[in-house]
């Protein structure tokens, strides 16, 4: 009903990151609107905003990646001409998947890597590992893409030399841009 630049297209995550709030949230799994609602939502969107940047907020766009390879060749079948970001995780990224996202008007992916240190990772339940990080961070940039991080700071097991990790890790990963939180802990 109001003019946002904030889209969202699916609720919810199938993983279990030991900090995240998505199932208390959205509940269990993951949910997500037709690619032709999609279509018709951004189109609308774009009629109404005064800028042509739209942010998919998800929780894990790519998390369907035939769903976004549609969403993608649907966008560029409109001929709909705007630049957009989304939230996804490193280990849902392929090239071909980039490239089509880059040809839709994908400008930068902000992906939730939390910690450089694998141990904070392990305890976590991340379920990656920094060689993942940075191999999809290079391939992102290949395609033009902006790469930000989302970093925590304080998980289970922080310490001044995991944290120390994470720093050292972010040099050598380069990525355009990263945002450290501290974890809160919330009801629930």
């Amino acid at each position: 009903h109001f003019d946002t630049h904030i889209v969202m297209t699916s609720r919810g995550c199938p993983w279990a990151c030991t900090f995240c709030g998505a199932e208390t949230t959205w509940g269990r799994g993951f949910r997500a609107e037709s690619v032709e609602y999609v279509l018709s939502a951004l189109e609308k969107a774009l009629h109404r905003l005064p800028v042509k940047m739209i942010q998919i907020k998800d929780d894990t766009f790519t998390t369907n990646k035939k769903r976004v390879f549609d969403i993608c060749k649907g966008i560029r079948a409109r001929g709909l001409q705007f630049f957009w970001s989304c939230d996804t995780r490193v280990d849902l990224l392929t090239e071909p998947l980039l490239k089509e996202m880059r040809l839709a008007g994908c400008q930068r992916l902000s992906l939730g890597v939390e910690s450089g240190s694998q141990e904070i990772l392990d305890k976590i339940d991340k379920k990656i590992t920094p060689d993942e990080i940075i191999a999809s961070t290079r391939m992102a940039k290949k395609y033009g893409i902006k790469v930000r991080y989302y970093m925590m700071l304080g998980n289970r097991g922080e310490t001044v030399k995991t944290f120390q990790e994470t720093l050292d890790f972010l040099k050598r990963a380069e990525p355009h841009e990263y945002v450290f939180s501290c974890l809160s802990i919330y009801p629930g």
